[in-house]
């Protein structure tokens, strides 16, 4: 049986002789090293063990900064060597907290497509000459001196890029010259997915105004420094753009999106929460007709939805006046199957109101969640018309105390209610008023 892995850990001594193990070696795809803060890369010799991995596509360094740094500095006479340069796919550094650069060296491994760097506090920058041009996937964690990731464009073929709690993060790119924002090589690159969160020191994601042209994912949580994300004739210019997927949360300083958000043809998730005073376009979301999945604060006056949406979530809603009386026109979206409210509305005392028994909402809702409704006192008999209606969870009303008497859709298999004390009271298994109007329920999930 051969052995493809080797995992080197808390090894005390400073080298290690390979003498004797060439062959077995020679096998290794995995190396694993961790914790051996005494181990060179003066190992890579002709007595070490790295001029014997030629099969080597996957490294993890945990712990050992040296190691790292020193294989930098002689990473190129190492790969004059053809073995290590031309296999290694995948590249982990983990806690090596005195790293403060990546060596160049590292923009000479051709092969590499995964590198991931987590825990290296001192991490400030990447090398100069730019990450290897193969390197597809790239991961950033806990680098909280991390200023940058590139000096003026990233890898071409970089489909991937996370960061998360990087605190000095200012930009993707370090400089932007004339020559490099001019040059549309510089943001025709392949980049797909970009999720970046807890870097509050972050401003642009932008290149001279201008997002990647091939990205589809976009989701930024927690920069509260975020200012701009695209100039804002970018959506209007950018007629190839593939974006699918826009998620934005908690970016308190971040005032507006690009113009022409309507012009997102193939955008099928729009979320955007706590973002403070960040100002929509009414038109350009109704626009929005590729559009499955949407979750927004309260718009005064809103008057209709995309079309085709199967999941809606509204939270800050003052006043539900407009779904009371269908302008909202929830029930003609005939595909929506999950709806959350979130309100304040203090005259809101039944959900729906009483005299309201017609269609308010579509028949399609598969869940609905209602949520921080302060005087609601009843779920009212309209509930009765959601007949495919197979989840319904009540959050944060306090008041609420009574369900109809006919009791709640038959087609319910779960129910769960949380900080509603009254109606929880009379929930209460085998004594609570209401027990046996939910009792059959398969799944119930109620906190006393």
């Amino acid at each position: 049986m051969e052995v493809d892995t080797l995992c080197l850990s808390n090894i005390l001594e400073p080298r290690l002789q390979a003498r004797g193990l060439t062959k077995a070696l020679s096998k290794i795809k995995k190396l694993n090293i961790s914790g051996c803060e005494e181990l060179t890369s003066s190992l890579k010799n002709e007595d070490g063990c790295f001029p014997q991995l030629i099969s080597l596509v996957r490294l993890v360094i945990e712990g050992n900064s040296a190691l790292v740094e020193d294989l930098g500095k002689e990473l190129e006479a190492l790969l004059q060597v053809p073995i290590l340069a031309c296999k290694l796919e995948y590249l982990e550094i983990n806690y090596c907290r005195s790293l403060s650069k990546l060596p160049k060296g590292l923009s000479q491994l051709s092969s590499l497509q995964e590198l991931y760097i987590r825990q290296c506090s001192s991490l400030v920058s990447f090398p100069d000459v730019g990450l290897p041009p193969s390197l597809k996937v790239l991961e950033i964690r806990n680098c909280d001196s991390l200023m940058y990731i590139a000096k003026y464009q990233i890898p071409q073929n970089l489909k991937r890029i996370e960061i998360w709690r990087c605190g000095s993060l200012k930009s993707l790119v370090e400089e932007e010259n004339e020559l490099v924002v001019s040059c549309s090589s510089s943001f025709s690159v392949s980049l797909e997915h970009l999720w970046i969160s807890l870097c509050p020191s972050l401003t642009s994601l932008s290149l001279g105004g201008q997002l990647y042209r091939a990205l589809k994912h976009l989701q930024i949580w927690n920069c509260e420094g975020l200012e701009l994300i695209a100039s804002d004739r970018f959506f209007h210019d950018n007629t190839n753009n593939c974006l699918e997927y826009i998620n934005i949360a908690r970016c308190q300083n971040l005032k507006s999106l690009p113009e022409g958000l309507c012009h997102l043809t193939n955008l099928q998730a729009f979320i955007v929460r706590d973002c403070g005073t960040l100002e929509l376009s009414q038109e350009d979301i109704r626009n929005l007709t590729s559009l499955k999945e949407l979750e927004i604060g309260y718009m005064e006056g809103l008057t209709s939805f995309p079309p085709n949406l199967t999941s809606l979530v509204i939270y800050g809603t003052k006043s539900c006046k407009q779904l009371w009386e269908s302008e909202w026109g929830l029930d003609k979206l005939t595909s929506l199957k999950y709806l959350s409210i979130k309100s304040e509305d203090p005259d809101v005392l039944s959900f729906p109101p009483d005299g309201k028994e017609e269609m308010l909402l579509p028949n399609s809702l598969t869940e609905l969640i209602i949520d921080g409704f302060p005087y609601l006192k009843k779920l009212g008999n309209g509930i009765q018309f959601l007949t495919s209606l197979q989840t319904l969870q009540l959050f944060d009303c306090p008041k609420l105390a009574s369900i109809p008497e006919e009791g709640l859709p038959l087609s319910l298999g779960k129910l769960r209610i949380d900080r509603c004390p009254l109606l929880q009271e009379r929930f209460q298994p085998g004594k609570g008023r209401y027990w046996p109007k939910i009792s059959h329920i398969p799944f119930l999930k109620i906190d006393f």
